[in-house]
């Protein structure tokens, strides 16, 4: 399509390029000869130049050379407006295939080096990168700073961004960028020192002064300038004394609340806190307007703090009440309903240092049978894959048994959207429990499920959790260590409900009696008889199935494959032979 547009200008451009040439050499030829005319008229005897005629005839050249330039001009205009429009093509290109940085490059406004603060074109650009991530293609905030870094200094950068926190839906992807350009060096930091400390409550006063005459900075273009003009170690000392400066006090709980993105700077201000003794409750009265509960920096670093609170005060407060009274005060907001704390908490507890308060809130809510019911209700309207629900469970707790009792009843309501793949998909959810980045105590969580393999409504979920379970190493060291005989064991997985015996059913209980024979005595014949004679699986299937193990080298349980099949084998040979006499 840009091709085509180029080549229609090209021809337009020619013909009347062409035109415009003729119109040129018989301007040329029509002055020569008027000219000549005026020299060599018998009518004239001396060299005249210009007569009455001649100036008709400049008047009409004049009038020519005139309509060149519209020409001319129309051309420019013309070939403007195909520019625009190939540029607009290219810009919808770059989005269509997902190339903001092209697209950025395309802006008239980038492109002309104008001013990007208040440029609708730029905010086009900026509602379109937040769409692409919401679709979850990747495009992050680095790439974004590394393009406005390309136009715009450090202090403009700042400027730009307090504008872009005043749009719709743009407040965290500013303070993002802003808080990724206070956490690094900058070369306003280095070479623009504010006044030494002493000097500060002079300095503020200015400020303050000017502020209330309306000059002067907002809060958070007051915060962005501080931070581009401390050093890290400057700023935390700064921050704690701006709270106690009268007309301050909502900057320094800004500037504090920005500390997140700084573990250094965040260790350092919460420890001046705790000195303090300033509770979480009082901290969080004194909130900012736009406080949001969700998972943003303001937030997570009011989290963090309450949960060095729990654990560092001198009272010894109790994890439930303390749970309780954050998880009621964050209700109590009315900003937020349970499914979306659920989300919050889930989101918070993939971060070291919000991790352990999260799950215990998780624990609280599932542990709640009316919260947690509130929460199931509001998934269940919003028809999302219950994978996405399975992340909001909360970790297992030794002997917690009104949590599990929470998880059956969950399970059971939306077992019917799993259908026929429940099984399997309870089965990867349990790994991931185990084996992912939230790794619970699996000795635990077996004692817990033997614990409670009685109570009603749960044996389905049992099944399911012991088939995913107990192909662990360390459950069937423990289970051994217990002398939990292979019968017992295929009954709590369910091993003996599968009519489809297939080779892994093999490998399961092939592999928990080569383990168990090691320190218990467990014959052949015992073997024998809980597949054939439990089981009812008949002796041409049992063969059939474990002689691929007993050839193989790489299974543990290959020695036991031998020695069913031997037994199998010799069996027969010892009834044919009764028969025959």
């Amino acid at each position: 399509m840009r091709h085509l547009f180029s080549l229609f200008a090209w021809v337009y451009i020619g013909l009347h390029s062409n035109a415009s040439g003729a119109l040129s050499h018989e301007l040329s030829t029509k002055s020569t000869e008027y000219t000549n005319t005026s020299i060599l008229h018998p009518a004239f005897n001396r060299n005249v130049t210009f007569t009455e005629k001649s100036q008709e005839e400049r008047t009409w050249m004049g009038i020519h050379v005139d309509t060149k330039a519209s020409e001319s001009n129309l051309l420019t205009r013309f070939y403007h407006k195909i520019s625009e429009i190939i540029n607009k093509l290219a810009y919808k290109w770059a989005w269509w295939r997902s190339n903001p940085t092209k697209a950025f490059e395309l802006l008239p406004v980038v492109k002309n080096g104008g001013v990007l603060k208040h440029n609708k074109e730029f905010h086009d650009w900026l509602n379109r990168v937040v769409h692409l991530r919401s679709r979850g293609i990747r495009y992050d905030d680095g790439e974004v700073i590394k393009l406005l870094k390309t136009k715009q200094s450090d202090a403009e950068l700042v400027e730009l961004c307090t504008w872009i926190r005043t749009l719709p839906g743009m407040t965290n992807f500013a303070d993002r960028i802003l808080i990724d350009m206070a956490s690094k060096p900058t070369t306003a930091r280095v070479t623009n020192e504010i006044p030494k400390s002493d000097n500060h409550p002079d300095w503020l006063a200015q400020v303050i002064d000017r502020r209330q005459q309306g000059e002067g900075m907002t809060d958070d273009e007051l915060v962005q300038f501080l931070k581009a003009k401390h050093t890290d170690k400057q700023l935390v000392e700064l921050y704690s004394r701006l709270r106690y400066v009268p007309g301050f006090e909502s900057v320094g709980e800004k500037m504090l609340l920005d500390l997140t993105s700084n573990p250094i700077k965040q260790t350092v201000a919460n420890k001046n806190r705790l000195n303090d003794q300033e509770s979480p409750w009082s901290m969080f009265e004194n909130r900012p307007e736009q406080f949001k509960i969700d998972d943003n920096p303001e937030f997570k670093q009011w989290f963090v703090y309450a949960n060095s609170y729990r654990y560092q005060t001198e009272d010894n407060i109790e994890r439930e009440a303390f749970v309780q009274r954050v998880y009621d005060l964050l209700m109590n907001t009315n900003t937020i309903k349970e499914l979306e704390m659920a989300n919050v908490m889930q989101s918070l507890r993939q971060s070291g240092d919000t991790k352990t308060l999260a799950e215990d809130m998780l624990a609280y809510m599932a542990s709640n049978r009316a919260i947690s019911n509130r929460v199931f209700q509001a998934w269940e309207k919003l028809k999302q894959d219950p994978m996405e629900f399975w992340v909001l469970l909360p970790p297992m707790y030794d002997g917690v048994n009104n949590i599990f009792a929470s998880w059956s009843n969950i399970y059971t309501k939306s077992r019917r959207y799993f259908v026929n793949d429940f099984p399997e998909l309870l089965k990867s959810m349990l790994h991931q429990k185990i084996d992912g980045d939230d790794k619970m105590d699996t000795i635990a969580l077996i004692k817990w499920l033997q614990s409670i393999q009685n109570l009603k409504s749960t044996e389905f979920l049992l099944g399911s959790a012991f088939s995913a379970l107990h192909t662990q190493p360390i459950v069937i060291e423990h289970w051994v260590n217990l002398r939990i005989s292979p019968e017992q064991v295929c009954d709590w997985v369910g091993l003996g409900k599968n009519t489809d015996h297939n080779r892994i059913f093999f490998h399961h209980i092939l592999q928990y009696v080569n383990a168990f024979k090691k320190d218990n005595p467990y014959t052949n014949e015992a073997l024998y008889d809980l597949l054939v004679k439990r089981y009812k699986i008949l002796e041409s299937e049992v063969l059939r199935r474990i002689e691929p193990i007993a050839k193989s080298d790489t299974f543990s349980e290959k020695d036991i494959a031998k020695q069913l099949q031997a037994f199998i084998q010799l069996k027969n040979q010892e009834t044919s032979k009764h028969w025959w006499q």
